[in-house]
This record gives structure tokens, C-alpha cells and sequence, in this order.
């Protein structure tokens, strides 16, 4: 149903299954409902949900066809990976049009118990020697588990019993009165079908032998149940997109990409009722350069990274500061490797980040010997410090608990 099950019995991975989709993962610390702890990355991008920073795996558009490898990171890696990194990385990275032993057409069609229906598709061609198309898309319904909650069913009595109150109540949170009575109405009012759609167009034009240019969209909208820290919430069309542009020329590397949210219409927390908006959008640039002095023996990597979260809940979410909630963090890193015999590395790397609602910078040092008695062995011993800073929701949430 999701790439999660590909990586079910990696080692060092633990995933919390609470739906047919729905999936937590974490590599270190603790699992938790809603999640974003784990540094999930599709093709460089950051895969969680802008904002909120939850991973919802089945909101990435890719489907397994596309997937070429998954590569779990189980240490901190804030030197080079930047921030949040801090409880491990998790980055799946997907096949190019270019690759001609992926060429083609393949389409597939399942289904099984809860009334599950699943197909998807993908077919990558090339238009000529240096440039290729993929396109792909999946699709997923089914009847989620059903499950009565005694809380939301505690809630719905006393706005049954009481509606004038619960309409008062939901008012003060700044919503009409028509809004407020069709909110009280809702009230564990779960619906169990759940609906998914995904899509998602790359194209690789390859301008130099050693220098590829790749465009990606993606979008992903779903139905179905959602579990949050407040409770379950019930999703209405919930659309996740991405616009991605990358390059990279010999050892340098950059890209620009646009990852946004929204929550739909009819998108609510069961236990309140209370409408959900999420219309957030997340800017990031990367780019990073290295280069190698005496024959290979010294090698330096170096770049930097921009992130622009940019929260739009219109009072929903992140109540009175929904004005005053943009976030925008910077980061430069550089890396040393040293070649100090043919069998012993030392890795030196050194990283510093910024954080608009943060008063002081953030250092993130990294130090490595690695030995390497043979090609396939190595013995490594190492210090990292990595750091994830505050989401949206730890600063600006301001929301009704029910």
C-alpha cells in the first residue's frame, strides 16, 4: 500500500501500523501518532507535510514502480544532511528515464480484504539518447478498520444533549454560527472509506556527460481517518503537491523545490468538529560543491540550505498567531575527508544553521576514523551531534483540545 513496507525488517527500523495506509516510522527515540521526527526524503526533497512536518508516507506520490532503493541513515547526520536529522534519515530515491533497463510500460492491479481496490501504472521513455519522460500514478480505496472511540462518542452525546452550548463553545474559536451547528453535527461522525490518488511527472535531460537536469510534480490527495495528537481527524480531499528542479555537473550539486498543502473542505477533528484548514507551503534551496587536492588523498564537501516555511491555517490550527508564523532557516556545512593511509580515513565536518525564532545558532561537529582492512569491511569510530529545531506546531499551535 506505501514504500513503508519495503523497509518493515530493516534493521534499526521501527513502523507503527494504525490504518490500511497510515504509518509511523521512526529510527530513533521513541514512535508516536503524527509523527515528523524521522527525516524522510524523496529524490533529495523533504517528504513530510510542509508546516505540520508529519510524515504521512502514503501522501508520496511515487509508487513502487518507481522506486529504485531506500537508504535508512540510523545515526544523526545534521554535518550533511542539515537540520532534523537528529532521529535518523530515511531518503527513497527513484529510477530516471534515463536508466534504459527502465524503460517501458508496467501496470498493476490488487486487491484484497476491507474491500481493497489498488492499481497504479508507470511508463518511462525516451525521447531521444538525452532526454526521458516518466510518468506515474496510483490509485488506492478500500474500508478502513472500524473503530468506535468512547471520547469522540462522549463528545457527540453532550452536543446532542446540549446543542446551544456546543455551538457557543465552537464559537468563541472565531466560527459562524451556520459553520459551528454543522461542526456540532459532525461530531464522531467517522467515515470508514478511505480513497487515495496519486501522480506524479519527471522529465532528465541529460546536457553533458557528467551533468543532468531533472523536473518533477507530484501531487497525492486522500481521504480517510487520520490519527493526530488531539485525536482522530477525518480528511476530505486532502491534496499534497510538489514542484522540484534539480541539476548536477561533475561533483556539483543544487536544486529548488516547492512542497504545498491543502486540507480540503471537508476536512475536521472528530472529537470537536472543529474545520481543519491547512494551506501551507514550504520553499527549500540546496546546493553543495566539492572537489579533491593530492591525487584524491584530501576531498572537501561543502554547501548550503535554505528552508521557507510559510503556515496559512486561517485561524484553525495555529489560532492567534496564524499572522506571525513564517519561519525561514539558513545553513552552511563543510566536510574534510583525509586519507591518512590506504586503509585509514579520518572525516572531519563542521556545520552551523540559523533559525528565524531561534536567539542563538545551532553547531553541529562530526568526527571519523574509518578503517578499511578490505574493499567490503570497514571499522569506524565516530562522534556526531545533530539537532532538530521546533515545527510550526510546537511555536504557533493554538487549537482546541476538545
Amino acid at each position: 500500500a506505501t514504500p513503508v513496507e519495503h523497509i518493515r525488517t530493516a534493521p534499526g527500523v521501527d513502523v507503527i501500523t494504525h490504518g490500511i495506509q497510515a504509518t509511523n516510522v521512526v529510527v530513533r527515540g521513541f514512535n508516536n501518532i503524527f509523527s515528523g521526527s524521522l527525516h524522510a526524503l524523496t529524490d533529495h526533497r523533504l517528504a513530510g507535510v510542509p508546516s505540520l512536518r508529519v510524515n504521512l508516507m502514503h501522501f508520496i506520490p511515487a509508487n513502487n514502480e518507481d522506486i529504485d532503493r531506500m537508504e535508512v541513515v540510523l545515526g544523526p547526520g545534521s554535518a550533511l544532511y542539515g537540520p532534523n536529522t537528529a532521529n535518523g534519515v530515511l531518503h527513497i530515491m527513484t529510477r530516471s528515464p534515463l536508466d534504459s533497463a527502465s524503460t517501458g510500460t508496467t501496470i498493476s492491479l490488487g486487491g484484497g480484504n476491507q474491500s481493497v481496490r489498488q492499481g497504479s501504472f508507470r511508463s518511462s521513455f525516451l525521447v531521444n539518447r538525452n532526454l526521458g519522460i516518466k510518468l506515474s500514478g496510483q490509485y488506492l480505496a478500500g474500508n478502513e478498520w472500524e473503530y468506535v472511540d468512547p471520547a469522540e462518542q462522549d463528545a457527540r452525546g453532550k452536543a446532542i444533549a446540549d446543542p446551544d452550548a456546543c455551538i457557543a463553545g465552537i464559537e468563541l474559536h472565531g466560527i459562524a454560527t451556520a459553520e459551528a451547528a454543522e461542526a456540532c453535527g459532525r461530531i464522531g461522525m467517522r467515515d470508514f472509506d478511505l480513497e487515495r490518488y496519486g501522480l506524479e511527472a519527471r522529465a532528465d535531460y541529460r546536457f553533458a556527460e557528467d551533468g543532468t537536469a531533472i523536473f518533477t510534480y507530484g501531487r497525492t490527495s486522500a481521504s480517510g481517518i487520520e490519527l493526530t495528537g488531539l485525536g482522530a481527524g477525518q480528511t476530505e480531499g486532502w491534496t499534497y503537491e510538489f514542484l522540484q528542479a534539480r541539476m548536477n555537473k561533475g561533483r556539483f550539486f543544487a536544486q529548488a523545490y516547492l512542497n504545498t498543502s491543502d486540507a480540503g473542505e471537508g476536512t475536521f477533528l472528530l472529537k470537536s468538529g472543529i474545520p481543519l484548514v491547512d494551506k501551507s507551503k514550504l520553499w527549500v534551496a540546496q546546493a553543495q560543491h566539492g572537489f579533491s587536492l593530492y591525487d584524491g588523498r584530501q576531498d572537501f564537501t561543502y554547501g548550503f540550505d535554505y528552508f521557507g516555511t510559510r503556515p496559512e491555517t486561517e485561524g484553525t490550527i495555529n489560532g492567534v498567531y496564524d499572522t506571525e508564523d513564517n519561519m525561514d532557516e539558513w545553513g552552511v556545512y563543510l566536510q574534510s575527508k583525509t586519507a591518512l593511509s590506504p586503509m585509514l580515513d579520518l572525516v572531519l565536518a563542521g556545520r552551523v544553521d540559523d533559525h528565524s525564532m531561534l536567539p542563538e545558532k545551532v553547531y553541529s561537529p562530526r568526527a571519523a576514523l574509518v578503517f578499511k582492512p578490505a574493499e567490503n569491511q570497514s571499522f569506524r569510530a565516530s562522534y556526531n551531534r545533530a539537532f532538530s529545531t521546533p515545527t510550526s506546531l510546537n511555536f504557533f499551535l493554538d487549537i482546541s483540545a476538545g
